[in-house]
């Protein structure tokens, strides 16, 4: 949420005294007073009732989605609102204001204990890779088996930094215990590393920490330590970069390089420093993602386009499967 200081308290009151009294002289008493009283009262109403059966209008076609072509309706929708249903939030992607008491036995695939057990740990952006890591696994990779302990603003990192989320700390105490107890194969690391800070002296202690969780998960007998970098960040949502473009030109571009933060590219190679040395392996959304011609903003399916990306970086279920397919060698060795 959003902490207000008082003086804004103070405007938001004032501003609501204001408003009040311009409502009750300009509106209240023409209609009370006023020698149209009666037939302003049904104009009112009129307007009203307009009001209303624009709003049901709106409800039936799910924000006038109809309307457009249906091989961008996919797009269209997500700009419209973001579906976190595929991350398993509440389940087992905590939300900011959540602990991790959220974290429910499905989390983690117990059939089958002899497969190799991939764990998958971080914030958000980690959680994003869920919907890609379950599809390629159940169609390629039947000997493993899949954990997900995600939290949003919660990095997989052994010191939590300042800015992550307030139950940051006690969340990643339970997910380590949890590493230590089941003892996975391979465990892959995701994060919205910028988000944590730019400033180099935070980027530094955030890196040696990364580097430190890595040489503690090869302690805990890990073979496998997987570091996805930073994906792609635009500055405005992608799915409006998509409907901007098809809009002036009628065609869904795959790929762009406009409203791209450079940022997020540079960040990238942070990363890929950072886990130099370190027995882990690396894995550049940017490198899979982007090439000269821009990056990865859409793809294509039976006749439907669909973003990769839900807002300005969290991956799209389709997305997130087109991303972990060109990770697979690295991810399951």
């Amino acid at each position: 949420g959003i902490e207000l200081t008082n003086e804004v308290r103070v405007m938001i009151l004032i501003g609501s005294v204001v408003l009040a009294s311009l409502t009750y002289e300009l509106v209240e008493k023409p209609i009370r007073f006023g020698r149209s009283g009666p037939r302003t009262l049904w104009v009112l109403c009129g307007a009203l009732a307009l009001v209303g059966l624009g709003g049901l209008v709106m409800k039936q076609t799910d924000g006038l989605l109809n309307t457009f072509p249906e091989s961008v309706r996919t797009i269209a929708a997500t700009e419209f609102r973001f579906d976190y249903s595929d991350y398993r939030v509440d389940k087992c992607m905590t939300r900011l204001h959540q602990g991790p008491e959220i974290f429910s036995e499905a989390c983690i695939d117990r059939r089958d204990s002899s497969r190799k057990l991939v764990f998958l740990w971080g914030d958000s952006h980690a959680a994003s890779l869920y919907p890609g890591l379950a599809t390629v696994m159940a169609d390629r990779q039947p000997g493993h088996r899949l954990a997900q302990y995600t939290a949003a603003a919660c990095p997989p990192l052994l010191t939590t930094p300042t800015s992550a989320n307030k139950h940051c700390e006690r969340t990643n105490k339970v997910i380590l215990e949890r590493l230590a107890g089941e003892k996975p194969d391979t465990v892959v690391l995701g994060g919205h590393w910028a988000l944590y800070g730019t400033e180099p002296a935070m980027v530094s202690a955030h890196m040696a920490s990364l580097r430190e969780t890595v040489r503690h998960l090869k302690s805990l007998g890990v073979r496998r330590v997987v570091v996805f970098g930073h994906l792609p960040t635009w500055t405005i949502p992608q799915p409006s970069v998509l409907m901007k473009q098809w809009r002036q030109t009628g065609v869904v571009p795959e790929r762009t390089s406009e409203y791209l933060k450079p940022a997020s590219v540079s960040y990238d190679k942070v990363i890929e420093r950072a886990v130099e040395g370190t027995g882990a392996v690396f894995v550049s959304p940017i490198g899979h993602l982007c090439t000269a011609a821009g990056c990865q903003v859409s793809t294509f399916d039976q006749g439907i386009f669909h973003a990769v990306t839900n807002d300005d970086c969290h991956l799209t279920a389709q997305g997130s499967q087109f991303l972990v397919q060109r990770s697979a060698a690295a991810i399951f060795d």
